[in-house]
């Protein structure tokens, strides 16, 4: 997007200017929807943004006891400092009119930052409703999902797996080639539908496999990269020894799948690889701790590691994560809540320790449904959170029906990419549609 200036204009004229005047299209939806019914109020919240007028109406306020107001604000432009709006006030009784900036709260250099940050300032202003209109508008991020996922229905139709695992690996590969992500090490995929939740049981491990095989081919195929797919060794002690449900058998899985035609024979795993590493496999199996890397590993991927009772996975997985030394490391759906146990393993001390930990990994994809606080078990899908890449805002989407019968999730909400929106401000969305 070409960052432009235009004059002052009246509403009549930026209404009617044309997209040569305006410049790119997406700045023009941007301006239409700020004039629309629909943005006046968070366009009159921005102008206060402006520090020059909100110090003039707070100072007028201070002697008329708040009767000093913004009446109306027109968005006339988008420079590069913020939005341009011509301003009309009522100070005293009188109309005064203003010309001003709501300053960008982060730079912006395209059509994609002009609409994350739009979604930051709405958030701040307290105008979340206003966020899921912002998303919508046909620039920047596409925060739409298909129609008829049905997840109710397991297992899932062949074309919602692939398009989860499109999904995710896409924003696998866009992370480990994004050059400004400071710590590659601490990466994570978080996906939670009923096929890839050992909670229920509709868990299949084929479904978390397919996709990990998905971005590791991806990888290795496409970008020639060594990746190692690793998961966790049994932990405990006495009868406590052992693996989780979910991943007692994923090991011997990872060992005896097939990873298609792409690779030669040597480019593949093959039995005795830990003992005799090859330079030629690139893919490459491990446990976790700090000695499974090899000096030339590009990309490590450990699948769903997880603290079990009497034992800590997190002292293992930190250790691996300081041996990276920056190269990718991509957790798929972690757990590393505390487990309590009978000998004091995860007690309250080192517990903000492994909380900071645990908070140190940023999403680079995510998708979770969300079910009723009062309701039933894992039924009905109430809506969903998303987060389609690194760069991505969170997205909240309401489960409904459109007029045509057919299971959609409609944009609620959106936030900036970090942090991870908070859950009661999630609960609130999901309250209002059950009002409605």
């Amino acid at each position: 997007m070409s960052v432009y200036r235009v004059p002052a204009l009246q509403q009549v004229a930026a209404a009617t200017a044309t997209t040569s005047s305006l410049g790119s299209s997406g700045v023009e939806s941007l301006i239409g929807f700020l004039n629309s019914g629909k943005g006046q109020k968070l366009a009159n919240l921005l102008a206060l943004e402006n520090k020059q007028l909100g110090d003039e109406l707070q100072s007028a306020n201070f002697w008329t006891g708040g009767s000093a107001t913004v009446v109306s604000a027109t968005c006339v432009g988008i420079v590069s400092e913020g939005i341009q709006l011509d301003v009309v006030c009522d100070i005293k009784g009188k109309r005064v009119q203003r010309q001003v900036v709501a300053p960008f709260t982060s730079p912006v250099t395209d059509e994609t930052a002009l609409k994350l940050v739009l979604i930051d300032m709405a958030t701040k202003s307290g105008r979340i409703g206003d966020t899921a209109l912002i998303a919508s508008l046909p620039f920047g991020h596409d925060c739409s999902v298909p129609l008829d996922f049905l997840f109710n229905n397991v297992p899932h139709p062949t074309w919602v797996r692939a398009y989860l695992y499109d999904a995710a690996t896409t924003a696998v590969l866009r992370a480990v080639n994004d050059e400004k992500i400071r710590d590659k090490s601490r990466l994570q995929v978080k996906v939670n539908f009923p096929e890839v939740n050992p909670a229920f049981d509709t868990y299949r491990i084929g479904t978390i496999l397919e996709m990990v095989r998905a971005m590791v081919l991806a990888l290795a195929c496409d970008e020639g990269k060594r990746v190692r797919v690793c998961v966790q060794q049994s932990l405990g002690e006495g009868v406590f020894t052992g693996l989780p449900l979910a991943l007692a058998s994923m090991r011997i899985i990872l060992e005896k799948m097939d990873w298609g035609p792409n690779l030669t024979k040597e480019q593949k795993w093959q039995a005795g690889d830990n003992l005799t590493p090859r330079s030629e496999a690139l893919i490459r199996l491990g446990t976790i701790g700090a000695d499974q890397y090899a000096s030339d590993d590009d990309v490590v991927i450990v699948v769903s590691p997880q603290n079990v009772i009497g034992g800590m996975i997190v002292e293992l997985l930190e250790d691996m994560c300081k041996a990276a030394a920056g190269r990718p490391l991509v957790l798929i759906n972690p757990n590393l809540a505390d487990r309590p146990s009978s000998n004091n393993m995860m007690q309250i001390r080192g517990r903000s320790e492994r909380r900071a930990f645990q908070d140190s990994f940023v999403d680079i994809y995510a998708l979770r449904l969300l079910y009723p606080s009062s309701g039933g078990y894992m039924f009905p899908i109430r809506g969903m959170i998303g987060k389609k890449d690194f760069r991505s805002p969170w997205v909240a989407y309401l489960h409904t029906e459109n007029e045509a019968g057919r299971d959609e999730y409609r944009i609620a909400a959106a936030f900036p990419p970090f942090p991870p929106p908070d859950p009661n401000v999630l609960s609130q969305i999901l309250m209002v549609d059950q009002q409605e």
